[in-house]
């Protein structure tokens, strides 16, 4: 008896690209302003960063030390949005601005 396969069984993984039936996933390739554009005004990303990162956005960072780490909002097109060393900011960030937050995998 022969099994069918499914979606999963054909995703594979791979350092260079995410394949899904043999075929390159179509978000694996967007440029910077399709990527924007997707979620215009309403995505935004947490990423950590450290302070010597956060000098390339806010001068005044260069006078800490260069390994602090904080974690940075920022808009679909890169811009910054928020900074801080606290979790509790972040979270009432997105409670007074209505987004939701997801992981990403």
């Amino acid at each position: 008896m022969q099994e069918k396969s499914t979606n999963a069984d054909q995703r594979t993984d791979s350092a260079d690209q995410d394949t899904i039936g043999g075929q390159s996933h179509p978000l694996r390739n967007l440029s910077e302003d399709e990527f924007a554009a997707l979620g215009g005004e309403n995505m935004v990303f947490v990423r950590s960063i450290s302070a010597r990162e956060l000098a390339l956005f806010l001068p005044e960072a260069k006078s800490m030390p260069g390994d602090v780490q904080f974690q940075m909002i920022m808009a679909a097109n890169g811009a910054p949005i928020l900074v801080s060393d606290s979790q509790t900011a972040l979270l009432d960030w997105f409670e007074q601005n209505d987004f939701d937050q997801v992981q990403r995998h």
